[in-house]
């Protein structure tokens, strides 16, 4: 089997284990619709729609082409064989429940106030307690036999170049980040790879399985049946969905949380203070930094030319000069020209280019003054930009957070979460991935003034890269 298919696999099964633990254990809507309020026979149906198209899709897995088998050993596929055949089980026990809801008489249905309480009424709290960890034990086993094994064999699958641009990115980033971890396999460095790896199985839950045609029809009836309870029209784009998607969501829901992702991160690095100082800086006096755009004069006291630097030069250019000389002045008179980033665009050539800035000021704030708020202004001018490259420079972080939002995918968009919390050794880690990634092609200029202002910097740095 494809190693994309096994881990997507993998990831509906994670997907269920969550849906079908918040079934039995959260009395409240399970989906929601854009028209009104679900009834629990409506969300009834569509549960047990939803789950027989799970165990349509682990039981065609299977029936379909195994050419990949030999990338595994006998032993790995029987296995994962194993834990699908518990999930169709564990599945195909939970239709026979709502099978049994589906015969009791309406009269007694009226007494529903949830789902919840429709499946309390016919099982024990001492079978639920069971049922739940034959749940949590099938997660466990995924996690221990399954994710930890199959993780670095997507980069082999015929089928990588079919997912879609960004999709690639973010996994890749997550793989590497895999093999750097793996070099010293401790038990939090495990579980770091494993939370990975979960977090790459969602995302190819969500992406790979086309969703079939009778589990949408069903869900296009019951909004039908709605619309006429409440006396609405049938809204265009309008759809029910899953607190918990079992199969794959909408590109317009996947595509809503990573948006959310991205702005998410961003915000968190931005702080008030971050341009105070720049424009504080008066403006220069017309031409008379118009010498940095020139070859320096060929005499005793000439300078290497920041010119020919800017256009072929690496490394780092340093000025120095006594205080109130004009050095900051110099930096934000460059970085306003626009013939600096003439100059930088004939060093990026074909590559795309980022110029970035910024200003310590010890007579600030903290921030103006810290390694945190420069890291910070640093990271937020490159993200913003580019943030595609979030998940690059910050995979872990960016695979928490998308994992721990998957799991709700009928909150609305205020309510989603976004608890990041920004200390110098994450920066630097993000700083230093930003500096090596391979991933997106970029040239960055960074533009730093006053480091004599700072005298605690940690960080090696290398102005141009």
């Amino acid at each position: 089997m494809d190693p994309l298919t096994t881990l997507s696999l993998a990831g509906n099964i994670i997907q269920f284990v969550d849906f079908g633990t918040k079934l039995f254990s959260e009395a409240r809507q399970l989906y929601n619709s854009s028209v009104g309020s679900l009834k629990s026979h409506d969300e009834i149906e569509l549960i047990t729609n939803d789950v027989k198209a799970l165990v349509k899709n682990l039981q065609q897995a299977f029936a379909a082409d195994t050419r990949g088998v030999q990338n595994y050993s006998a032993n790995y596929w029987e296995n994962f064989r194993k834990i699908c055949d518990e999930a169709v089980s564990v599945a195909e026990d939970l239709l026979e429940l709502l099978k049994e809801l589906k015969l009791v008489p309406s009269g007694k249905r009226l007494a529903w106030s949830s789902v919840q309480v429709a499946l309390r009424s016919l099982w024990s709290e001492k079978k639920i307690a069971a049922y739940i960890k034959r749940l949590a034990a099938l997660k466990d086993v995924l996690e221990s036999r399954v994710l930890f094994s199959i993780r670095c064999a997507v980069r082999t699958s015929a089928r990588f170049d079919c997912l879609d641009r960004q999709t690639q990115r973010i996994i890749s980033a997550m793989l590497g980040q895999h093999t750097a971890m793996s070099k010293a396999v401790s038990g939090v460095i495990r579980d770091e790879i494993t939370a990975l790896t979960i977090t790459l199985s969602q995302i190819l839950s969500r992406r790979e399985f086309k969703s079939e045609d009778d589990h949408l029809r069903t869900r296009q009836i019951i909004l039908q049946q709605l619309c006429q309870r409440e006396h609405q029209s049938y809204p265009s784009g309008g759809d029910i969905v899953a607190g918990i998607e079992m199969l794959q969501v909408s590109d317009t829901q996947e595509n809503r949380l990573r948006d959310f992702l991205q702005r998410g991160f961003i915000r968190s690095l931005w702080y008030e203070e971050m341009t105070h100082r720049y424009e504080d800086i008066v403006e220069a006096h017309p031409e008379t930094y118009e010498w940095a755009f020139h070859d320096p004069p060929q005499d005793a006291h000439s300078w290497s030319s920041l010119y020919d630097w800017l256009k072929t030069g690496r490394g780092v250019y340093w000025v120095s000069g006594k205080a109130g000389s004009g050095k900051s002045t110099l930096m934000k008179h460059l970085f306003d020209d626009p013939r600096m980033k003439k100059c930088l665009e004939a060093w990026a050539a074909d590559t795309p280019l980022c110029i970035t800035t910024y200003f310590f000021w010890n007579s600030g704030t903290r921030m103006q003054k810290s390694q945190l708020g420069f890291l910070r202004a640093l990271l937020f001018q490159v993200l913003q930009k580019h943030p595609d490259l979030i998940p690059v420079v910050f995979p872990i972080d960016w695979a928490t957070l998308y994992s721990k939002n998957a799991r709700d995918t009928s909150k609305e968009l205020g309510d989603l979460c976004f608890d990041l919390q920004w200390n110098p050794k994450s920066l630097i880690g993000g700083f230093r991935a930003l500096a090596s990634q391979k991933t997106i092609p970029l040239k960055i200029c960074f533009l730093i003034d006053g480091l004599d202002e700072f005298l605690l910097l940690s960080l090696p740095l290398d102005s141009k890269r």
